[in-house]
């Protein structure tokens, strides 16, 4: 994947619009955006954010647990997103993760 001198979104939802997906996906292409990065919230919607970007060649993805979602997920841990990571040659991070304290949404532990 070669990235110089390219628009790139690099922090999108595409799993948040399923009929809207194939023409979000072409107008983005016709502003000159040549790569997408969408973003996983949840394991829930791994598999989702997955095949949006298996079935796109110019489409990427992070998987993670949004802080809002972590009480969901209290029996995953970092090798499981790893290892989830390491099958998908697609998946090129990990997020939406970390702490969010704007909304306290969740417990902060």
């Amino acid at each position: 994947m070669v990235l110089s001198n390219q628009i790139i979104d690099s922090h999108c939802h595409l799993d948040f619009f399923d009929e809207e997906r194939g023409a979000i996906i072409k107008r983005a292409e016709k502003a000159g955006i040549k790569n997408m990065l969408t973003i996983g919230t949840s394991l829930k919607t791994a598999k989702k954010i997955i095949k949006i970007a298996e079935e796109n060649a110019n489409i990427w993805c992070t998987i993670g647990i949004h802080p809002h979602e972590s009480e969901k997920y209290t029996n995953i841990d970092s090798k499981f997103i790893l290892r989830l990571k390491n099958k998908y040659k697609k998946i090129v991070g990990i997020g939406e993760t970390g702490l969010d304290f704007y909304y306290n949404h969740s417990d902060k532990k």
